[in-house]
């Protein structure tokens, strides 16, 4: 058995190299609409993050405030009780507002998430037609050189 090793024809070394280019076109297109998808909703998601850790840090303020706020509550006498009372009130409504603070960040985290989401969902559509729109042309542009060739051999 003799196996022949034959030189790929001179098509198919252009078709390679358009393949190669097309892929490095697409990898390129790729890599810039991922930067700038980035780009643009990683400051929001940063400036979620920290209005995040300030919550968890004023929430973690709050919390050793009322662990002391009892403390001194527990050694108190009746008058003093009433006066706690009313700052333990004020400092369940600031948690409740940072509460709702956090519900809220989380809300618009969970919305840019889908949003960039959305928006990846839509570039992949636009380079998936751009890369058809690439491969009907090149197609074009293999059928008008085999018609030119054509035509230029019959004459």
């Amino acid at each position: 058995m003799s196996i022949e090793l034959t030189a790929p024809a001179e098509g198919q070394e252009i078709n390679s190299k358009r393949t190669l280019l097309d892929q490095k076109l697409v990898a390129d297109a790729s890599e810039h609409l991922s930067q700038q998808f980035f780009t643009q909703f990683a400051p929001k998601l940063k400036q979620a993050v920290g209005k995040l850790d300030d919550v968890i840090q004023n929430q973690s303020v709050l919390t050793e405030s009322l662990k002391h706020e009892h403390e001194r509550i527990k050694e108190a006498n009746v008058n003093e009780v009433q006066i706690a009372m009313t700052l333990v009130n004020h400092y369940r409504g600031k948690l409740i507002k940072i509460q709702k603070d956090m519900t809220s960040i989380k809300e618009s985290s969970e919305k840019l998430r889908r949003e960039a989401s959305r928006l990846q969902q839509v570039k992949q559509r636009e380079q998936l037609k751009l890369d058809e729109q690439r491969e009907k042309e090149i197609a074009e542009d293999q059928q008008l050189v085999a018609t030119f060739s054509n035509t230029t051999i019959n004459k």
